[in-house]
C-alpha cells in the first residue's frame, strides 16, 4: 500500500521513511531535515565532521577510511616535529590535505572522463597561484627583519596584510574551479563546492611552502633544542586549519557560482554575496591572528591563535554543510515542482551505497536512509549493483 509525500505529492511506499523524489522525512513531515544531513543522514547538518563536509562523494565505508587518513596526514607531521625533524614536518604538513584530496579524487572517480583537466586546474594551478600570492604579499607588506615564523608588533601594516591576503586567497584560488564550473560536465553545486575546497587547500599549501621555504631549505635536518609546543601548534594551523579555512571559504564561493540545480555556473547576486562574505571571513581571521601575534607572547599567543583558528574553521565547516544540504534538498524540490528529473537521479536498477537498499527508478534520495543520490559517486553505485548482480 502506497502513501503520498506531504511535500511534493509523489507516491511513496508505506514502509518508506523518506520521499524518493524530494527527500522529505515522511514520518515527521520535515522537508528541511536539519537533523539528517543529506550527504550522510546519520549526522545532523550542524556537525563538525570534516570528512562528510569536505568530501561529499565519500560513501559507504569510505568516510571511515578517510577519517583515518586525515588523522595520519595530521599526525605524521606532529610526530616528526616531536622528534625534532622540523623542516620535514613543515613540508609534510603543508601538503597533507592536498595529497589527501588527490586520493579522494581517485577514490570517488566522479570525474573519470577528464581527470587531467580536473587535477590540473584545481590542484596544480591553485598551488602555483598560492606561491604567486605569497610573493605578492612579501612585496607589498613585509616587516623588516622578520623571519618566516617570527612574531611582530601589531601596527597598521597588519590590516593591510590581512585585506590583501584575503583578496588574493579568495579571488585567485577560485580561478581553476570557476573555469571548470563553466563546463557542462562540471556544472552543479556539489562539483563546484568540491573543486573550490580542493583549490583553496592547495592554494594554502603553495603559499605555506613558499613562505617557509628558506627555513625548510636551510634548517638542520634535526633540531635538538626545538620548541616542540610552538612547532606542533604551527603545524596544526598550517597543516589542517589554514587549508580548511581557505578551502571552505573558496568552496562556498564556487558553490554559489555553480548555483542550485543544473546548468553552467554564472556570476550572480548570490555569487557576489558569497564572495564578499568569504573575503570578510578570511580578512577577519588574518587580522585577528595579527593582533594575537602582536599583543601576546609565549604560551598565551599559541593557545589564543590556535583557539581562534578553530573557531573560524568550525564556522566555515558548518556553513559549508548547510549550503550543501540545502542545495541538495532544494534542487530535488525544484525538479519535483517542475515534474522533471535531475540528471543525477537513479536510472533503472540501483542500490544505495550507504545502506545497500534498492533505489526507486528516478530517485533523488534513498527512501530508506534518506541519503542524496547526487552525493554518491557514480562508481559507488555501479559497484554495489555489480555486487548484487554477482550474488
Amino acid at each position: 500500500m502506497n502513501s503520498t509525500c506531504p511535500n511534493c505529492g509523489a507516491a511513496v511506499a508505506a514502509s518508506s521513511r523518506f520521499c524518493w523524489r524530494c527527500g522529505t522525512d515522511i514520518l515527521k513531515g520535515d522537508r528541511e531535515r536539519k537533523s539528517q544531513y543529506a550527504v550522510h543522514p546519520g549526522e545532523s547538518v550542524f556537525s563538525f565532521n570534516l570528512v562528510t563536509s569536505l568530501m561529499p562523494h565519500a560513501s559507504g565505508d569510505a568516510p571511515q577510511a578517510f577519517r583515518f587518513a586525515l588523522l595520519a596526514a595530521v599526525g605524521a607531521p606532529i610526530l616528526l616535529a616531536a622528534v625534532g625533524l622540523i623542516a620535514v614536518a613543515l613540508a609534510a604538513a603543508a601538503v597533507a590535505v592536498p595529497v589527501l584530496y588527490l586520493f579522494y579524487f581517485y577514490d570517488a572517480n566522479e570525474w573519470e572522463d577528464q581527470p587531467g583537466l580536473v587535477v590540473g586546474l584545481v590542484m596544480v594551478l591553485s598551488a602555483v597561484l598560492g606561491v604567486v600570492s605569497n610573493q605578492i604579499m612579501e612585496m607589498i607588506v613585509r616587516a623588516e627583519g622578520r623571519g618566516a615564523f617570527d612574531t611582530y608588533s601589531y601596527d597598521p601594516s597588519t590590516l593591510t596584510s590581512a585585506i590583501v591576503g584575503a583578496l588574493l586567497v579568495v579571488i585567485l584560488a577560485q580561478v581553476g574551479p570557476v573555469v571548470l564550473a563553466r563546463r557542462p560536465a562540471f556544472d552543479d553545486l556539489i562539483d563546484g563546492l568540491t573543486f573550490g575546497v580542493a583549490a583553496g587547500s592547495t592554494f594554502a599549501a603553495g603559499a605555506t611552502l613558499a613562505h617557509s621555504w628558506k627555513y625548510v631549505a636551510t634548517a638542520d635536518l634535526r633540531v635538538a633544542d626545538a620548541d616542540t609546543v610552538k612547532w606542533i601548534t604551527s603545524i596544526l594551523e598550517l597543516g589542517l586549519l589554514k587549508p580548511l579555512i581557505f578551502g571552505a571559504a573558496v568552496g562556498l564561493v564556487v558553490a554559489a557560482f555553480s548555483g542550485v540545480g543544473e546548468g553552467p555556473g554564472r556570476f550572480s547576486i548570490s555569487y557576489l554575496k558569497a564572495l564578499l562574505t568569504s573575503i570578510a571571513v578570511v580578512f577577519i581571521w588574518l587580522a585577528v591572528n595579527g593582533a594575537i601575534d602582536g599583543l601576546s607572547n609565549g604560551s598565551a599567543r599559541l593557545i589564543a591563535g590556535l583557539a581562534w583558528s578553530l573557531v573560524v574553521a568550525g564556522y566555515l565547516t558548518l556553513r559549508l554543510r548547510v549550503v550543501l544540504h540545502v542545495a541538495l534538498v532544494e534542487a530535488a524540490a525544484e525538479a519535483a515542482a517542475r515534474g522533471s528529473s535531475l540528471r543525477s537521479a537513479n536510472k533503472g536498477i540501483g542500490y544505495c551505497p550507504e545502506c545497500a537498499m534498492p533505489l526507486v527508478d528516478g530517485a533523488n534520495f534513498c527512501s530508506s536512509c534518506g541519503t542524496s543520490v547526487r552525493a554518491h559517486a557514480r562508481t559507488a553505485r555501479k559497484d554495489i549493483v555489480n555486487q548484487r548482480s554477482a550474488s
